[in-house]
């Protein structure tokens, strides 16, 4: 479905907000945790910075667990996904300066929500590179935003649907 057909539609509305977490190691913070609901997803990015080690905290999009998509700033680093696109699983920040880390989930196209959406940033303990192991010590500030359609009148949404349809 695109994004324009909503104007004319009826029985959903937008679901979003942004956040800011302090977070140790081991922390995992759900940002956005939905069961038995419909929508589509839009995207999700996360900033995280304050240390050097930030660059090993993640975010985690998973969509009713066949779109699960962990984003760590160095994993991508590593990997050469540091261009930016219009769309798609991007890394666009990674600043060993300023310690700031961003990464972003932006689909080409509204991802359909059957039945569970989650959004988690997370600051694992120990993280396996490329040099051997890391372990993470310091406390990181991490900005997370998401954005996502909910229907909330599946009737409703259906019938405004067919209408633009037929």
């Amino acid at each position: 479905m695109r994004l324009e057909d909503f104007l004319f539609l009826e029985g959903w509305e937008w679901q979003g907000d942004i956040k800011k977490y302090q977070l140790k190691p081991g922390d995992e913070i759900s940002i956005v945790s939905t069961r038995d609901k419909k929508g589509y997803f839009y995207g999700a990015l996360a900033a995280f910075g304050g240390h050097d080690d930030a660059k090993y905290a993640y975010l985690l999009v998973n969509i009713d667990d066949t779109f699960y998509m962990p984003l760590y700033p160095y994993g991508l680093a590593v990997l050469g996904v540091d261009m930016w696109t219009p769309y798609g699983t991007m890394l666009l920040k990674y600043d060993t300066v300023a310690d700031v880390y961003i990464v972003a989930e932006i689909p080409g196209y509204l991802i359909p929500i059957r039945n569970k959406l989650e959004i988690k940033v997370g600051y694992p303990k120990v993280v396996d590179t490329i040099f051997g192991k890391h372990v993470n010590t310091a406390t990181i500030t991490a900005y997370a935003l998401y954005l996502y359609i909910l229907i909330i009148d599946e009737e409703l949404f259906k019938k405004s649907y067919k209408e633009l349809m037929t």
